[in-house]
């Protein structure tokens, strides 16, 4: 009989703690999520803040400087040292340099794949197979990291 309770009571601790351990996860995902939606601001909000602040314009220039920045590969290499996430600098890092402009030209410049075609001397269809095929090739980097 004592058997009996000694396996039911570490059952029972072992409930226990499973039920506190997913408790304690829940709380700190709903505290992290709360703190990212306290961080972002609507996109009305941002423009009207904008306009309010007079800071569009700063946010122009330094949309511009960016978008310069992409011009030439030398650039790219200057932007992968902001990148802060290391699994995906590190994925980033790994791609050739035709794939690096493709993706930077592509994401930060806003460059149509006709664009980007035209750029790298490649037909368009070769240019949007590659941009896709890279962009698989860091999602699968950056899991297996």
């Amino acid at each position: 009989m004592e058997d009996k309770n000694k396996e039911f009571s570490t059952q029972d601790s072992f409930s226990a703690y499973l039920k506190t351990a997913v408790r304690n996860t829940k709380i700190k995902y709903i505290k992290k999520h709360v703190k990212i939606q306290e961080a972002e601001i609507p996109i009305e909000d941002s423009a009207y803040a904008e306009a309010e602040s007079g800071q569009g314009d700063y946010y122009r220039h330094l949309e511009e400087q960016a978008s310069r920045l992409c011009e030439d590969f030398g650039d790219v290499e200057q932007l992968l040292n902001l990148i802060e996430n290391e699994r995906l600098l590190a994925a980033l890092m790994k791609l050739d340099d035709e794939r690096k402009r493709l993706i930077f030209w592509r994401i930060i410049n806003g460059m149509s794949f006709e664009e980007i075609a035209a750029r790298l001397h490649i037909p368009m269809k070769k240019a949007v197979d590659t941009y896709y095929n890279t962009l698989k090739k860091l999602r699968k980097e950056m899991r297996h990291g």
